[in-house]
């Protein structure tokens, strides 16, 4: 089983100069992944945008049998644990029958899990995990770089 923290940063959140970031980090091996947010994917950056695309861009980036994520997002964790099938029953509408936001990246998160195991797990933020912490270290670094494109991230056919 493969071990990953993601977490995502937006400056700005909710503005038309938001700049998002995307901080993947795998203890494993060490590796480490500061990639801005591509401004024109799924509508801009906002912080719950950065906090799914990470987990994407993770699972893209190891194609492991079993993964498990940390993140300190509790909508990614508990919409991926124990919304996601109510919502898709319900015609992927929330309990108070509202559509669910950012609907695209539900999509491609729940097709990221296909044909393997993928355990979410939720970390709360800021209070010493080493490895949370250096998640956000790389989110925030990567938020904080200037505006890139959806081409300047992804050289693959997935996004």
């Amino acid at each position: 089983m493969r071990t990953i923290y993601t977490d995502g940063a937006c400056s700005n959140n909710g503005s038309n100069n938001a700049t998002g970031g995307l901080g993947i980090y795998c203890p494993d091996d060490g590796s480490e992944h500061s990639i801005g947010y591509p401004n024109e994917l799924y509508g801009g950056p906002t912080n719950n945008r950065c906090e799914m695309l990470a987990v994407v861009t993770a699972l893209h980036l190891y194609q492991d049998d079993h993964i498990r994520i940390y993140s300190d997002s509790n909508l990614l964790v508990e919409g991926m644990n124990k919304w996601i099938q109510r919502w898709i029953v319900k015609g992927w509408k929330t309990s108070s029958n509202k559509p669910v936001k950012n609907l695209e990246l539900w999509k491609e998160l729940i097709k990221k899990c296909e044909q393997r195991t993928v355990e979410f797990v939720y970390v709360e933020a800021h209070v010493g995990i080493q490895e949370n912490e250096k998640a956000d270290e790389l989110a925030y670094a990567a938020a904080q770089a200037s505006r890139i494109t959806k081409d300047d991230v992804f050289h693959c056919e997935t996004l």
